[in-house]
């Protein structure tokens, strides 16, 4: 049986996380998790940013080329319709279920 190099790369990683965390937990100091928790809240609030836009560009695109082409593809439309409310509604669920803890 081969193992890979990322496996084990992977591992390695899992293994240092699982080994640190209760570590930099009893060192005392509430601060060790903060860092990443407005890292999270940064990459929210950039992913509805960006993520907006982008989705209703394509729609737009999508339509323009649905009236030149003279067909529209309804099930592409939904598919951006239903990626757009991922992309607007995932971050703000993330940022809710993190409130309650």
């Amino acid at each position: 049986m081969k193992i890979s190099k990322t496996f084990l790369a992977a591992a390695g990683a899992l293994v240092a996380v699982a080994v640190a965390t209760p570590a930099l937990a009893a060192s005392g100091t509430s601060d060790w998790v903060k860092p990443m928790a407005d890292g999270a809240t940064s990459f929210t609030t950039d992913f509805k940013t960006l993520g907006a836009p982008i989705i209703g560009l394509c729609i737009a695109i999508f339509g323009l080329w649905g009236c030149m082409s003279g067909r529209i593809d309804w099930s592409r439309i939904w598919l951006f319709v239903i990626g757009g409310a991922l992309i607007g509604g995932g971050p703000t669920l993330g940022d809710a279920i993190m409130s309650m803890w």
